[in-house]
């Protein structure tokens, strides 16, 4: 691979100031919304946070990339970059947000493992069965299609691997990663769309069976097996947020074999702007688990036909409003709770929405 060249030019200003103590060096990339320093440090790590707090950056970032990548310069030809959404040359598209969020995490690593350990083991002593599954980044099952030239590649790698070396040691995390990955080799299908950030049905189904097996301790269940059903058409929602008309891909369909056959009953438990938030109660001749209340987003929703059928009764809450008190007597009424969340979210929920939950359904209580 020829990587190009970088311009670099030196500059003194107050912004530059304030960073690097007065002057330093600084390189562009094609990405209007990214600016790095270097000096004697990792340069990805050590500013993206800082950059991300000073808006009036971007402008001038803006100006100052359409400057280096003149004509005199030729820009990246293994990745084209909007504000939204890297485009590679293979074809598969990923949104910006899960490599900023690597490289500008809201908790270090050693942070996001104390606090999902403490979450789950004080839920779990108050007697509520609680698990955490975590919907893995496209790029987390894709590495090899991100183009290392990519800025923000080398930190976001870095992170993505201690970041599931730490949630992965946590008792109550199911593991879905390695999951993917043997889907991926046993179909020799990708388990993500190439032009959406969800999964496809083939990833939503292994996410499922592999919770199902995961709750199911006492083997209530009969053996659960994807089969590929057809190929089907889809839309990405990577074109609509790149400006670009939707372009008709494809992807695969797949079922569960042994799902139960259920009647079902369906309600809003509360009316939101997500239009997310239901409850299906099951009755069914094959058998059952309990109650279940499942917090998600949506690849949780994604993942929904083929989760719900399995429960008695089942309610899906999106995580958008997630409310600590309002929850806190419907947790504690449940079998079993799941806080489901994607990759590039979840630090942020949980050191934020869910770490003060234990406290207060110990209080109500």
């Amino acid at each position: 691979m020829i990587f190009p060249l970088i311009f670099v030019i030196l500059i003194s200003s107050p912004l530059v100031g304030e960073l690097m103590g007065g002057s330093g060096r600084l390189e562009t990339n094609s990405n209007p919304e990214t600016l790095y320093f270097t000096a004697d440090v990792n340069y990805p790590k050590a500013v993206s946070e800082w950059v991300g707090r000073n808006a009036a950056l971007t402008e001038y970032a803006r100006s100052v990339d359409d400057l280096l990548w003149s004509p005199l310069q030729k820009k990246p030809d293994d990745y084209e970059l909007s504000d939204r959404v890297l485009s590679t040359s293979s074809g598969k598209l990923f949104i910006v947000d899960q490599f900023q969020e690597s490289c500008s995490p809201h908790a270090s690593v050693d942070e996001i493992g104390q606090t999902l350990d403490g979450f789950l083991r004080e839920l779990n002593s108050h007697g509520i069965t609680t698990y955490v599954a975590i919907s893995p980044n496209k790029s987390t099952l894709n590495w090899e299609s991100v183009p290392s030239s990519y800025p923000l590649y080398r930190c976001a790698i870095s992170f993505n691997q201690d970041f599931w070396d730490a949630v992965l040691d946590v008792d109550g995390v199911i593991d879905l990663v390695q999951p993917l990955v043997t889907f991926e080799s046993e179909f020799s299908i990708s388990s993500f769309k190439n032009r959406d950030t969800h999964w496809n049905q083939g990833g939503a189904a292994t996410a499922v069976t592999t919770i199902l097996n995961k709750l199911d301790d006492e083997e209530t269940l009969p053996d659960l097996e994807l089969y590929l059903e057809r190929i089907i058409d889809y839309e990405g929602d990577l074109d609509g947020l790149n400006g670009v008309p939707p372009i008709v891909d494809q992807t695969v369909s797949f079922s569960i074999r042994n799902t139960p056959v259920v009647e079902s009953t369906t309600e809003v438990v509360e009316e939101n702007s997500y239009d997310g938030n239901r409850r299906i109660s099951n009755m069914s001749a094959m058998p059952l688990l309990g109650k279940i209340v499942v917090f998600g987003d949506s690849f949780t929703e994604v993942a929904e036909p083929f989760l719900a059928p399995f429960f008695e009764e089942i309610t899906f809450y999106r995580l958008y409003d997630f409310d600590v008190v309002k929850y806190a007597e419907l947790i504690s009424d449940a079998d079993y709770v799941l806080f489901w969340s994607v990759e590039r979210s979840f630090t942020w929920r949980l050191t934020n929405q869910w770490v003060d939950l234990p406290s207060v359904v110990l209080e109500s209580n």
